[in-house]
């Protein structure tokens, strides 16, 4: 999708190749919701939703699971844009060469914003190199209500979640169990 508005209402999006399941791109907005994305795999960045330059998505009540990212956001990639999740279900979501392995979120620079916002949310058994679940770097990260079991980051740093490299987060009634590093 580029430059233009897509509501994606109880859908399934299951073993989609190469380009992940949904991309949303170049002042695009998205609202996804009670959507099953499921075993699909990207190339690159995105294996379930892909979200780029100065795009916005909205995702409500859908479940993300066994997606795969050869590089980043196994279930959800964010750059440069705002990412609205509210009861969402990520479990076994992979980025297998690099971070985020449900979430993924970045901005190219400090005057950019990328937000990634979450509310009611788990995240189970998903694998990243930094940040098993959910990796942000230059960007805002907000989770309320959320819970994050059997988490593992491949290399060393956030076994559930990493923050870093000037990103701001905020993390209120969260759940951060039995994550582990491999």
């Amino acid at each position: 999708m580029n430059n233009s508005k897509t509501e994606i209402v109880s859908s399934v999006f299951d073993g989609n190749l190469s380009g992940g399941g949904i991309w949303v791109s170049k002042d695009s907005s998205a609202n996804i919701s009670y959507c099953s994305i499921l075993n699909n795999s990207a190339t690159g960045n995105g294996g379930g939703v892909c979200v780029t330059d100065f795009s916005t998505c909205d995702i409500i009540c859908s479940k993300f699971g066994m997606n795969v990212a050869g590089r980043q956001g196994g279930g959800v990639y964010g750059h440069s844009s705002t990412v609205r999740i509210d009861g969402c279900e990520f479990t076994g979501n992979v980025a297998e060469s690099s971070n985020g392995g449900a979430i993924f979120g970045e901005c190219i620079t400090a005057s950019i914003s990328c937000d990634i916002v979450c509310n009611n949310s788990t995240f189970i058994g998903n694998s990243g190199q930094n940040g098993g679940a959910v990796y942000c770097n230059r960007s805002y990260v907000a989770f309320r209500n959320a819970t994050f079991y059997g988490n593992t980051a491949r290399a060393w740093n956030g076994d559930a979640i990493y923050i870093g490299g000037k990103a701001t987060g905020t993390l209120l009634n969260c759940t951060i169990a039995e994550n582990n590093t491999e």
